[in-house]
């Protein structure tokens, strides 16, 4: 990024810092507040406890055997299609012109 003059890296003093021009570029990123996670790391994590939750089933361990299969593997859908419900109404509000600035972004 040095390279193609969008940032500034000091090597002496270990600073990265961006040009004037780029400053603007922030709401072509994945801009994720302090007390959020980025939605990828959010599906990686929940395909994860996913997988563990389905073999434990296979397992048939004491609270998972309560239940059928099929209600289980129906709530992880369940908890998909909330997810992806989530994050669409998440992304249509943080789409440009929705509103006169994206939530999240300082007003220049």
């Amino acid at each position: 990024m040095d390279e193609k003059g969008l940032l500034v890296h000091d090597r002496h003093r270990g600073v990265v810092s961006l040009v004037e021009t780029t400053t603007g570029l922030d709401v072509y990123l994945d801009v994720v507040p302090a007390n959020e996670i980025p939605w990828g790391l959010y599906y990686l994590g929940l395909s994860a406890l996913s997988v563990v939750l389905l073999t434990g089933l296979r397992l048939d361990p004491f609270p998972l055997g309560v239940l059928p299969d099929l209600v289980w593997i129906g709530c992880f859908v369940a908890v998909f299609v909330g997810s992806a419900v989530a994050h669409t109404c998440y992304s249509r509000r943080m789409r440009l012109g929705a509103e006169d600035t994206p939530p999240d972004l300082p007003h220049r």
